[in-house]
């Protein structure tokens, strides 16, 4: 994996390595985002431009053993260190999870720890380590490189400890420090980095990262409309003969009851058990469930003004979306985007998931029918 040649944030990466290559790097940096968006990716990108002058160095960052890169993250207790555990008694875990791609998730990452009930924390003795390495002299170049991944999971003495280092940082030693919740680091070490925002992967990267797979323009089109940017998301979708398979069935039920229900009172009571049999799935399935109602309707609608737009293949499910399409026009198309929106506004506030989707149900039964005159 070259790191020098990421093909995601391409402008961002730019104008943070020319601010390396002029001296002007911070000391310590905030990257904040989602990890599938790829706030650890950047971050090794940046590592290499701030470490390396020669290939053997540059092959040392993409092996992760780089003497002068170091990690801190969270963990759990180890029974034989206890309070005395710390990142550097799972390094072996970690560079499996490295290997295994830079755009794991916090949660995929105590998966990999299998914790129990343990939760995941960066702790005093982290940042013990932390400052014994910063005030030691490089091993291989001029600089020394330290990666605090889930910054937000260190507690207030471990941030204490830390902050008289990044008040008055080593000149030889870099902090990059990442998060996707900048809220819960302390404001006093917030106010010691300069932060950089890593926003959703771009759709034109991501399409051409994904084309470079070997998949169709078309399956990368329904990949990017449901992976909102996060890379991990994506990759997931690819694993999968059709990522989108669920997504389908429930919507073409959905839409099918939907539209029966004006005319068959007796339908509503199959709406009940569509919403309920949705609201029993994960929160995240629900949302992308409802990300992936939006990509369909957007397209339908779409196709309109463009016929040869992909639309979804739902041979599967027997239903033609080119028979759909008709649908969906003028007069509702923003009465569905404003309706499925405000599901998603209820779930991310822990509404009732059954209600939230029972309701939209009825929505959906009078939008479906709704002629495009408006009347």
């Amino acid at each position: 994996m070259q790191f020098t040649d990421i093909p995601f944030h391409k402008q961002r990466l730019s104008a943070l390595r020319k601010m390396v290559a002029a001296g002007r790097f911070p000391h310590t940096v905030l990257l904040t985002g989602k990890d599938g968006y790829g706030v650890l990716y950047v971050a090794m990108n940046l590592a290499s431009h701030l470490l390396c002058e020669t290939e053997e160095c540059l092959r040392k960052i993409q092996g992760f053993n780089h003497p002068d890169l170091h990690f801190v993250f969270p963990s759990i207790t180890s029974p034989r260190a206890g309070s005395e555990t710390s990142s550097s008694h799972f390094t072996d875990q970690w560079r499996s999870f490295l290997e295994s791609g830079l755009f794991g998730s916090y949660d995929l990452w105590m998966q990999h720890l299998d914790p129990g009930n343990k939760q995941g924390s960066i702790r005093v003795k982290d940042a013990e380590e932390l400052i014994q390495k910063a005030y030691q002299y490089p091993a291989l170049g001029k600089r020394k490189v330290f990666i605090v991944w889930h910054a937000e999971k260190m507690n207030q003495a471990t941030a204490n400890k830390l902050l008289k280092l990044l008040e008055e940082p080593p000149e030889n030693s870099f902090f990059i420090l990442t998060t996707d919740d900048p809220q819960k680091i302390i404001a006093t070490i917030r106010s010691r980095a300069q932060d950089f925002q890593i926003p959703p992967i771009p759709p034109g990267e991501m399409k051409q990262a994904l084309l470079e797979k070997g998949i169709t323009e078309q399956q990368a089109e329904q990949i990017i409309g449901s992976a909102e940017g996060d890379w991990y998301k994506a990759q997931k979708m690819l694993e999968s003969e059709d990522p989108f398979a669920l997504h389908k069935d429930y919507f073409v039920r959905w839409v099918r009851i939907a539209y029966q229900a004006k005319k068959k009172p007796q339908a509503i009571n199959d709406l009940i058990d569509w919403a309920e049999q949705l609201s029993a799935e994960s929160r995240n399935f629900q949302m992308d469930f409802l990300r992936f109602a939006l990509e369909v309707f957007r397209r339908s609608y779409l196709a309109h003004f463009n016929p040869e737009l992909a639309l979804f293949d739902f041979e599967a499910q027997q239903f033609q979306m080119k028979k759909f399409v008709p649908f969906v026009h003028s007069a509702n198309i923003e009465l569905f985007y404003h309706k499925i929106n405000e599901a998603v506004y209820h779930l991310v506030r822990n509404a009732n998931p059954k209600l939230t989707f029972l309701d939209l149900s009825v929505e959906m039964t009078r939008l479906l029918h709704k002629k495009e005159t408006g009347l």
